[in-house]
């Protein structure tokens, strides 16, 4: 946010040598200095310092050429800020489309909003990046072999080999071979059963659940919690009754992504559920 007020997103990349000017994943701060050759911009990502100006550049450099590289579309939905380097192509609104419905029911199903939990995990997974979308666009084919292990040791409920359907059902948000979150056992409200670890958010969600009915239909309130998901081509998020998380896939090339991973509370949640969900 700049010293206009403006929302931009800045290529972090001096317009001098391509050194990052900035060094730091979050924070605030009233200009950018780039540590190679000390390059000042502002935090509107103007150009507004150059040593040896006059001795260097003879004075004549139009520092109104050089500031940062901007991004030439930023869109704002449900306060969360999505760039587009494309100077034309789909709007955002355009580009969310049906998926505004389960985006709503992730991160503003409470009136209250949520809040992020501050600091990221980060790593980086020797793999292209295309692979951490697919996975998350609801693939649930993979569970019972790549976490056969934490349903062996009792932190997650095996996964039955039923063979696989296609179906319309819930659950199958963005891929064919997958199963419900969510199932009926023997009454109105569905079970969310995937681990078996204490679900301190339980009957949070469950009157989460009975609003979201009395308000959008029953139909999708039994989506609560989402599941995993992604939105194309690098958002992703992770909802269960134990935790909820939120991804970033960080291209660094065809086979090395980075990854940036935020815990989301609900703000209405008592500060011992949010303590609990966090550290699960």
């Amino acid at each position: 946010r700049g010293h206009d007020g403006r929302v931009r997103a800045l290529l972090n990349s001096c317009r001098h040598r391509g050194m990052r000017v900035c060094r730091s994943d979050e924070g605030n701060t009233s200009f950018f200095k780039c540590p190679y050759h000390a390059w000042t911009y502002s935090s509107a990502g103007e150009l507004e310092g150059v040593p040896k100006f006059r001795l260097g550049y003879a004075g004549v450099l139009d520092k109104k050429e050089w500031g940062l590289r901007e991004v030439t579309r930023v869109e704002e939905y449900r306060g969360f800020l999505f760039g587009n380097w494309a100077p034309e192509g789909p709007s955002l609104d355009e580009w969310l489309g049906e998926l505004k419905t389960y985006f709503d029911l992730l991160f503003a199903r409470d009136p209250a909003g949520v809040e992020v939990v501050p600091g990221a995990h980060r790593w980086t997974v020797d793999t292209n990046w295309k692979i951490a979308a697919e996975n998350f666009a609801a693939d649930m084919y993979h569970v019972e072999h790549s976490h056969a292990r934490p349903a062996e040791l009792g932190l997650m409920q095996a996964v039955p080999d039923q063979g696989y359907q296609i179906s319309a059902g819930m659950g199958f948000i963005g891929h064919a071979f997958t199963r419900p979150v969510s199932e009926d056992v023997g009454g109105e409200e569905p079970l969310h059963s995937y681990w078996t670890l204490p679900n301190i958010q339980t009957e949070f969600l469950a009157e989460q659940r009975k609003r979201i009915a009395e308000e959008k239909g029953a139909e999708l309130a039994r989506l609560i919690p989402l599941g995993h998901g992604a939105l194309f081509p690098t958002f992703a998020w992770l909802d269960l009754e134990q935790f909820r998380l939120m991804r970033v896939h960080h291209p660094q090339g065809p086979d090395r992504t980075l990854i940036h991973q935020w815990c989301v509370l609900d703000k209405s949640l008592p500060e011992d559920v949010k303590d609990a969900v966090r550290k699960q």
